[in-house]
């Protein structure tokens, strides 16, 4: 997704190199990817929240999430 959204400067590298290879964002698009990524990062917090002590985690979990580097 990052080859996608981001720009050479954020990601520090040619971006829209990917256009070519099967990616996810290509075989699904990205609104369908950005779901999905939604959703599957609710469904970690929501397991690593069993868990004592993982506000540590569920943190990192979810900045991934918005990473753009």
């Amino acid at each position: 997704m990052l080859d996608v959204i981001g720009t050479a400067q954020e990601m520090g590298k040619s971006v829209g190199t990917d256009t070519e290879k099967n990616t996810f964002v290509r075989l699904y698009g990205l609104d369908r990817c950005e779901e999905l990524v939604e959703a599957y990062t609710q469904k970690a917090i929501e397991i690593l929240k069993t868990f004592k002590s993982s506000e540590q985690l569920c943190s990192l979990v979810a900045a991934l999430t918005r990473r753009r580097t």
